[in-house]
């Protein structure tokens, strides 16, 4: 089983397409639970809270360039990972993605989703190209040459 701690549901779409992918997703902070309480309610969205406010603070003071909800993401990955869950963190943003690597954190990003869809046949070559589409056409920051 493969759990996506996710921070910003930016595609509530494709929660659908990754739970019939036997994917369990999570949501961290109150943002998050605010943004997708519909989906909470309706068992699809769970909240995971290993860490403390404490935690959290003493991570972020280590990575000050990190935002709060990335450094929430990368220390659930480690509590997760010691119960030998596979386990992926959600992370877009570079700084975080280099903190990940030093700490052996696997991650995958917005955009590793939506492909993992398409190669399970989740979504449709239409969906993921409409998918692209809007994300080229949003202030998501993505690679020129991703197809």
């Amino acid at each position: 089983m493969i759990i996506a701690i996710v921070n910003e549901i930016k595609y509530p779409e494709l929660i659908d397409k990754l739970l019939k992918l036997n994917h369990e997703l999570f949501v961290l902070d109150e943002n998050s639970k605010r943004e997708c309480k519909g989906l909470i309610e309706n068992d699809k969205l769970k909240v995971c809270r290993l860490n403390t406010k404490t935690e959290v603070e003493d991570f972020q003071k280590s990575y000050p360039y990190l935002g709060k909800g990335e450094c929430d993401s990368m220390l659930q990955f480690t509590k997760l990972t010691k119960n030998a869950q596979k386990v992926y963190c959600i992370l877009d943003d570079k700084p975080a993605r280099k903190v990940a690597d030093s700490l052996n954190i696997q991650y995958t990003g917005l955009l590793g989703l939506v492909k993992l869809l398409k190669n399970r046949n989740a979504i449709t070559s239409n969906e993921y190209d409409n998918i692209m589409k809007a994300l080229e056409g949003s202030t998501f920051r993505m690679p020129r040459d991703v197809k």
